[in-house]
């Protein structure tokens, strides 16, 4: 019941992007938390933590994987008490071709080529240390369970001066600071080692090295080394669509309106975005 719609909404040339859209909910709901399943991790949908909401919800996966990734939410109504789950829909995008992104700034996501010696080397190691009690000849494990990734090695190649750029600013600049986590998306058939979305930290950033160039074109290979991390903040995001977007798009309100069957039409038109 409730079961979300969907879609396929990724630009021609883009990064990725699944829009997820819940058409009714259950009487009384106020808020809602969406959450994503991807390979047996689960993970909240950025921007869809406890949002507002009036009988429909639509929201942005632009960390979506290439793989099979469910949607379900948890509905609560204005005391914040859970009214129970929607069910779950699943999508699967098949892309072949492999992107990383800042999850703070997924507008200057960048399509990569993994190259030779990527993520040959994944570990996972345990959590704790041994220790040898006075008087026993026999060592005993202190700790928990197994980590995530640690220091995993990435070489990737970008051909152009523009991804460079992008790349360069995905860590964050003097005028606009970003955390040094980033969100891996591999093709299909790569990665297959990683999470998918595999979010990382690269505490020592990357090494760059010029292979050829143009006055356009530019090959340059990244190497990096990545260790699994929380993504920041997964109640911030950047909408598709702004107030910006329709007041240019259109003269009144009620061109809005006549234009749209309801207030959940209009939020869903990211065309309106994309003709900016």
């Amino acid at each position: 019941m409730f079961e979300p719609e969907i879609r396929d909404v990724t630009p021609p040339g883009g990064a990725p992007i699944a829009e997820v859209y819940f058409g009714s909910l259950a009487r009384g709901t106020a808020t809602i938390t969406v959450w994503v399943t991807t390979g047996g991790t689960v993970r909240e949908l950025r921007g869809a933590i406890r949002q507002p909401t009036v009988g429909s919800y639509v929201g942005y996966d632009r960390a979506v994987p290439t793989g099979p990734a469910s949607y379900q939410a948890e509905m609560f109504d204005a005391r914040g008490n859970s009214l129970g789950w929607t069910g779950s829909r699943t999508i699967e995008l098949g892309f072949t071709d492999s992107w990383i992104h800042n999850p703070l700034d997924p507008d200057g996501a960048v399509r990569v080529r993994l190259l030779e010696g990527s993520e040959e080397s994944v570990r996972r190691p345990p959590q704790g240390h041994l220790v040898l009690p006075l008087g026993r000849a026999d060592s005993i494990w202190v700790g928990t369970g197994r980590a995530g990734v640690t220091g995993v090695k990435f070489a990737i190649y970008t051909d152009t001066v523009a991804d460079v750029e992008r790349m360069l600013a995905m860590l964050g600049t003097p005028d606009k600071p970003l955390t040094p986590i980033v969100c891996f998306r591999f093709g299909a058939g790569q990665g297959r080692l990683l999470p998918s979305p595999f979010y990382a930290a690269l505490p020592g950033g990357t090494d760059m090295q010029e292979v050829s160039g143009t006055a356009d074109e530019l090959g340059v290979i990244h190497e990096m080394q990545a260790t699994q991390a929380l993504p920041p903040a997964p109640g911030i995001f950047v909408p598709l669509l702004t107030y910006a977007h329709l007041n240019a798009y259109y003269d009144s309100y009620a061109a809005a309106g006549s234009d749209n069957q309801s207030y959940a039409t209009l939020a869903r038109r990211i065309d309106i975005a994309r003709s900016a």
